[in-house]
């Protein structure tokens, strides 16, 4: 098993000791998706990026949204900005 936790690869996300490797790409890849004319919206990247795995996990509507009694978790993106992840 090449899985990075005890559990293996069946472990709910929610006991992933030391989260996902790559899940600091997510959103840069969403946003530079939107840019480059292969998602529709900058309402796609948010909801392929927040809503979608709120409620594959179950978290939704407490995360994911942007609604009154919700978290308020929020990203501010620069457009303009460039950037290379390593």
């Amino acid at each position: 098993d090449a899985s990075k936790t005890a559990g293996g690869a069946s472990t709910p996300f929610s006991k992933v000791p030391m989260g996902l490797p790559g899940l600091e790409c997510r959103m840069p890849l969403l946003v530079s998706g939107y840019l480059h004319g292969r998602l529709d919206s900058l309402q796609q990247v948010a909801r392929l990026g927040c809503e979608m795995p709120a409620r594959l996990y179950g978290l939704y509507p407490r995360k994911g949204v942007l609604e009154v009694g919700s978290d308020a978790d929020v990203v501010l993106w620069d457009l303009e900005a460039r950037g290379k992840s390593t």
